[in-house]
């Protein structure tokens, strides 16, 4: 049976394993309103992105008091090598930028769109996510309500933080220099 993508966001789609977890597959995908002079520059805006988030997934699991707001983290995968989708993207997935999560059902929405009171309790979670976790920009959060384990939970909560000053920079640039992307590297493994 093929693997339906159940939602796409700005970088990634998700995939429905169809085994009560899901796939957040990262897409190769400019980055920039100018045509790709070299496609490793956007391929590792997008490995910068992945890593930043899957890097948070993987410190969650040290706080076990925070864990319960976000869905499980069941490890990185390769969505390159995931065969058998129902709608492959146009340009692929990136190599080795994916990720597995359970499942969470329901629909989910901005933190941004939550009624008062609970908006100001998921905000505390996020503050604490970024504090304690070292989850980036974590304002771009969107949750599911009341569909899962806890009173709510959250997903997109650790975005990469230099990535908006990379991307004006290759959009003015055009590509990288290798210096640049040198450095471009130790800051994803520093993640």
């Amino acid at each position: 049976m093929a693997i339906p993508r159940i939602a796409s966001g700005a970088f990634a789609d998700i995939l429905d394993m169809g085994d009560g977890s899901v796939v957040k597959a990262y897409r190769r995908q400019r980055h920039t309103l100018r045509p790709v002079e070299d496609w490793r520059d956007h391929e590792a805006l997008t490995r910068g992105f992945f890593e930043a988030e899957a890097a948070a997934y993987e410190r969650l699991s040290e706080h076990p008091d925070l864990a319960v707001f976000a869905p499980r983290f069941l490890g990185r995968i390769d969505p390159a090598g995931i065969s058998d989708l129902a709608e492959p993207p146009e340009q692929g997935y990136v190599r080795h930028c994916g990720f597995r999560l359970e499942r969470i059902l329901g629909k989910d929405i901005k933190v941004s769109r939550l009624p008062e009171p609970l908006r100001a309790e998921v905000e505390t979670i996020l503050e604490w996510l970024r504090d304690e976790v070292q989850a980036g920009h974590v304002w771009d959060a969107s949750c599911f309500v009341p569909e899962s384990s806890s009173l709510f939970t959250l997903i997109d909560f650790a975005t990469w933080d230099d990535f908006t000053d990379l991307q004006m920079l290759l959009e003015q640039q055009g590509c990288f220099s290798d210096e640049q992307r040198a450095q471009l590297s130790s800051w994803r493994n520093a993640s």
